[in-house]
């Protein structure tokens, strides 16, 4: 699949007076296209013009009548009629013109003295490049709350239904499931399970038929690879070499039910930011017509932020970090999970029973307050003997789970996290809106996706 090559626009001096006369011509067209008209995008002559049509309109709320615009400015405006098919086809072209200007603008304060590039601003040279090749004009106006609210509602049913996390016990917290574009956020000390408990979510996901992506900052991605493998086919890792066939023979089973598709990716610590995570998608969706659904971060505290500014202050680096690996949820139209250290008093404090709360993560609320479901992952020593996890809900923005917590089962052979009585689970084909019918008792991935082949 190549990637999409937008045309130029029309760009001369020619096609600037053109566009001028339209929107005189068409108060209504130029009030459609005045959010992203800057001046600059014009020639000097035209740029003055374009200065005094905003400046007016400001104040005025309407165009200029064309001699005030000449006694002002000089420009010899002349009228146009402007019809429907002109009206939408202007519309484009403006914005066309206006995001291709963008651009060239901020490559050449790029390459400028003191520029992005002279001090070594990689990442803030491609957030605004990344701006100004998305500048256009404003076409979703958002939600008429009054207008319909039953036709609002049954869409919201079925156009963006939760998703199931696939353990129900969470999901009965949780009010149903999660949504697309919010972030979910595990917590632990080191070795506490962070990584284990983003694949289980990744994997539960999967065998709704839901397409994911794992970066990992920190594991290799022959160990992601190796630990899916597990979760799959039950088999310990230390066997899966003598068993590939049967391994292998489990995975086009899992895969062949699901339709899923799941890409493992490692990247380099302390330096990816949320940039490199989404030039690496947009790869995915050129060479591989690939888009996901969930995007796994393994994890938030190893990344960089794309905005400079935060200097020494973790508060602002941790703020930075999540807003942006939120917002590929937002442009991706994905759930979005990560993970974040706990502090380093949190291992005491779960030895001694004591509930996690948004104080024990590791720099503080920043990352709180942009996640949506934060939920700490606890396992005592006691509790891995017994093959137990507990969850415990640090935040929810969307439910009333905080402050609340599950105990969970483990496997340590196969490392899939269950719900504890293993009770019925109900799953939503991607796309259908329609619960599938529980089984009586989960055991394996066969009985998340509908039981195992006849």
């Amino acid at each position: 699949m190549s990637k999409q090559v937008e045309e130029p626009p029309m760009m001369d001096e020619a096609a600037q007076d053109a566009y001028i006369n339209a929107m005189l011509s068409s108060p209504d067209l130029f009030t459609r296209v005045n959010g992203i008209l800057r001046p600059d995008f014009f020639d000097p002559t035209q740029a003055k013009t374009v200065r005094f049509m905003q400046e007016y309109f400001h104040e005025h709320r309407s165009v200029p009548a064309g001699f005030i615009l000449n006694a002002a400015t000089k420009f010899q405006p002349t009228p146009v009629e402007i019809t429907r098919g002109d009206h939408e086809f202007l519309i484009k072209e403006i914005a066309k013109f206006c995001r291709f200007r963008a651009v060239i603008n901020e490559v050449q304060r790029a390459i400028s003295t003191g520029g992005y590039l002279e001090k070594g601003d990689i990442g803030t040279m491609v957030a605004k490049l990344k701006e100004a090749g998305e500048l256009d004009v404003v076409e979703d106006l958002g939600i008429d709350y009054f207008d319909n609210p039953t036709a609002r509602m049954e869409a919201d049913e079925t156009e963006d239904p939760l998703i199931s996390t696939g353990w129900k016990a969470v999901d009965d917290l949780i009010d149903g499931g999660v949504g697309r574009q919010e972030l979910i956020t595990f917590l632990a000390p080191s070795g506490g399970g962070k990584s284990v408990s983003m694949l289980n979510l990744g994997f539960n996901l999967m065998a709704q038929g839901l397409h994911g992506v794992y970066v990992s900052l920190e594991m290799r991605d022959k160990k992601v690879a190796r630990r899916t493998d597990q979760m799959i086919s039950k088999f310990a890792s230390s066997l899966i070499q003598a068993n590939r066939t049967s391994v292998a023979t489990e995975i086009e089973r899992f895969h062949e039910k699901t339709g899923a598709r799941f890409f493992i990716r490692r990247m380099r610590e302390g330096t990816t930011n949320a940039n490199h995570v989404l030039a690496y998608l947009r790869e995915l969706e050129a060479r591989k017509n690939f888009r996901p659904d969930w995007i796994i971060i393994d994890y938030l505290d190893l990344m960089e932020p794309v905005r400079r500014g935060a200097g020494e202050s973790m508060f602002l680096k941790d703020k930075f970090v999540s807003e942006e690996v939120r917002a590929i949820g937002f442009d991706y139209d994905a759930i979005m999970i990560s993970a974040s250290q706990l502090g380093k008093h949190a291992t005491a404090a779960i030895e001694e029973g004591k509930q996690m709360h948004q104080g024990d993560v590791q720099g503080g609320s920043s990352k709180t307050n942009t996640s949506d479901l934060m939920i700490a992952t606890v396992k005592t020593d006691a509790m891995h003997e017994a093959g137990e996890y507990r969850f415990e809900f640090v935040k929810a923005r969307n439910s009333e789970a905080s402050g609340k917590k599950v105990l969970m089962r483990w496997n340590k052979t196969s490392l899939r996290i269950t719900d504890l009585d293993e009770s019925p689970l109900q799953f939503k084909r991607k796309g259908s809106g329609v619960a599938l019918p529980p089984v009586t008792k989960v055991r394996s991935w066969q009985d998340l996706i509908g039981g195992p082949e006849a």
